[in-house]
């Protein structure tokens, strides 16, 4: 019988220090900060990025935490391997949170510039553009509409998506809210497979980029969590278990000494 008890008390503490971790608002599952110009594509949460093509290190936006930035030309893009289950009641993952700190030059204003593609395959359209006009720096999609506030060469911004497929499809500009989109459906285009690409097309709306921040979460962040990340170059928090979580930890290390 105490060995019963005993089983069911560690249980219920895994449990909780998992819902401790995990908080409700999802899980910062990948960050890549492009600071070491020798390995641009290693990772500070999650796995290395992939290369398409060839990247170029360059200057970040100047803030003290952002001072490395990689350049992409055309058909050069990362695949992002984000290892989100499928979520959101569908086959694939519909509910996850995409953040970008991107720049582009004059050169290429009057250029589509994907964002990003949920293809593996990068056999169609890239699934979020800026836009060379009507008018020229908006942000979005056909299928979600765009911002009508709109981007300016040689700036850097940060661009983040949140998306809930069923229920909304939001971009946020430096922690603004710029367009409330067109809800997309379950496992539709707006999905993610296991392996999506940064500023991929399949046929060449992929103009010049810089990238110096790059971060993905497990749930669709709200306004007020977005906020608080703020403009481009803002240092990404990573999460560190709670003062509750490290108390359960310590208890389940009691407990198992009593077992003793």
């Amino acid at each position: 019988m105490r060995v019963t008890r005993t089983l069911v008390t560690s249980a219920t503490l895994f449990m909780l220090v998992a819902l401790a971790i995990h908080p409700a608002y999802g899980t910062l599952v990948g960050l890549w900060e492009f600071e070491n110009a020798g390995s641009l594509t290693s990772a500070t949460i999650g796995s290395s990025l992939a290369l398409t093509g060839a990247e170029s290190a360059v200057a970040g936006s100047g803030t003290p935490s952002d001072m490395g930035a990689s350049r992409l030309g055309v058909g050069d893009y990362y695949p992002v391997t984000h290892g989100i289950a499928a979520n959101g009641g569908g086959s694939f993952v519909n509910e996850y949170t995409i953040l970008w700190d991107v720049m582009y030059p004059a050169a290429t204003a009057g250029n589509w510039k994907t964002l990003w593609q949920t293809s593996t395959a990068n056999a169609n359209d890239g699934d979020l553009f800026i836009r060379p006009s009507g008018p020229q720096g908006a942000i979005g999609t056909f299928d979600t509409g765009y911002t009508t506030n709109t981007t300016s060469p040689d700036t850097w911004y940060r661009v983040v998506v949140s998306v809930d497929n069923g229920s909304f499809f939001r971009v946020y500009v430096d922690g603004n809210e710029w367009l409330n989109g067109v809800s997309q459906p379950v496992d539709g285009r707006f999905s993610l497979d296991p392996v999506f690409h940064v500023f991929a097309d399949n046929d060449g709306d992929d103009a010049l980029m810089n990238l110096s921040n790059l971060a993905v979460w497990d749930a669709a962040l709200d306004a007020n969590a977005i906020g608080a990340l703020g403009g481009a170059g803002r240092a990404i928090p990573i999460p560190e278990p709670t003062s509750m979580c490290l108390a359960f930890l310590a208890l389940a290390g009691v407990l198992r000494l009593r077992r003793r």
